[in-house]
């Protein structure tokens, strides 16, 4: 693949955003199937994951679901792109169990609320970490954004790939980097809104991907979600609740009409990863949006 800092190079991957679900998408052109299915069940990428985060199965049937643990769901193909759904995972699962007076009816014998569980059908609630799904997610998109960022392949898209997104994932601190490059149109966009510009659309998502993910309230938390340009040539800062938590440019002085490679801080874990490319997809969608993208025939 060309450089998309410095031309524009036909797409290969988006993502978008779909807020009800929540759930980040990435579209991939027909043209790149071949390289995603050639990721194999015992590839030691694959290996490696299942062994240090004791994941299970890796599937790779693009028409139906890739991942660990069937993280990507695939949907309808539409023109020349395939989409895999990643719906958010929770960090906690909520476990009900019935109450063995009402049998979960919430009523006693003569109709009245069953005293023993108080009227809710439960007779006790309990809750159990889910990171092995969020550990799932984080190292199916890694696998996935490496292959494709190493294709050598140019698909036949008549509009131009906006950026690129590498990611890790394991245990402990920085355990979810990630790193990418935005392409000389997606930074000659953002250069066009102005220094100092918040992106709603990318605060928006980053809000709802977190708070669904950690399965808590977050107001307290609302103001550390951040997405501005805040310099000229397109420099832009964006940040979710953490230390310092947030993706930047990687250097302090930015080339006049080009695109340039962002990177990490302290991005500790699958939450905090998978919030960002949430903000990511949001961006994506709303630059394809004002850039008319989806007018070509062959960009949904």
């Amino acid at each position: 693949m060309g450089l998309i800092t410095y031309k524009d190079v036909p797409c290969w991957y988006r993502l978008s955003w779909l807020a009800e679900a929540p759930a980040i998408l990435l579209r991939i052109h027909q043209d790149m199937m071949g390289i995603i299915r050639s990721i194999q069940p015992d590839a030691p990428i694959v290996k490696y994951f299942q062994k240090e985060l004791e994941l299970g199965d890796f599937t790779n049937d693009t028409q139906a679901e890739f991942g660990f643990n069937k993280s990507l769901v695939a949907e309808d193909e539409n023109n020349s792109f395939i989409t895999l759904r990643l719906t958010l995972p929770v960090s906690r699962q909520e476990i009900r169990q019935t109450c063995s007076v009402c049998r979960g009816s919430d009523k006693d014998l003569f109709g009245n609320k069953c005293e023993s569980c108080g009227g809710s059908g439960d007779e006790h609630k309990e809750y159990r970490d889910n990171w092995q799904s969020l550990f799932a997610a984080s190292a199916s998109l890694t696998i996935l954004f490496g292959q494709l960022i190493y294709s050598k392949k140019e698909t036949s898209a008549s509009f131009p790939q906006l950026l690129t997104i590498e990611t890790t994932t394991h245990r402990g601190l920085h355990g979810g980097t990630l790193g990418g490059r935005y392409s000389k149109k997606l930074v000659a966009w953002l250069s066009s809104l102005g220094i100092n510009v918040q992106i709603p659309e990318m605060i928006q998502a980053m809000k709802i991907a977190y708070e669904h993910m950690v399965t808590r309230d977050i107001s307290g938390l609302r103001n550390q979600f951040k997405a501005v340009v805040a310099y000229k040539n397109g420099w832009l800062n964006v940040s979710c609740p953490g230390n310092a938590c947030g993706l930047n440019p990687e250097h302090h002085g930015l080339e006049k009409e080009t695109g340039y490679h962002w990177d990490c801080h302290n991005v500790d874990g699958p939450i905090q990863q998978l919030t960002l490319i949430a903000g990511l997809a949001a961006l994506c969608d709303r630059a394809t949006e004002d850039l008319n993208l989806l007018k070509r025939p062959d960009s949904k």
